[in-house]
């Protein structure tokens, strides 16, 4: 079995979800009102942080699931509108 390092994966993480903030930024042009995209992007940037920092847990406890599940659900309403 092959075994992965965790500091790998959460960097793996890390950087995906950089090159999407990265992204958003550079679109903030396109919408007419670049604030509900700034707020998506603050939102899933504090959803990454919390989800990825690194401690002694080996299960994600249910309040975070529960809150990155609803940033999951208010991100595609916020920058469709």
């Amino acid at each position: 079995m092959i075994t992965i390092p965790r500091w790998l994966l959460l960097l793996l993480g890390a950087l995906f979800s950089t090159y999407h903030v990265v992204l958003g930024i550079y679109s903030l042009d396109i919408p007419a009102s670049p604030w509900p995209t700034i707020a998506a992007l603050h939102v899933y940037s504090l959803a990454t942080v919390l989800s990825l920092w690194p401690g002694k847990r080996i299960r994600m406890p249910d309040w975070l699931a529960a809150f990155d599940l609803a940033v999951a659900i208010v991100l595609p309403l916020l920058v469709t509108s």
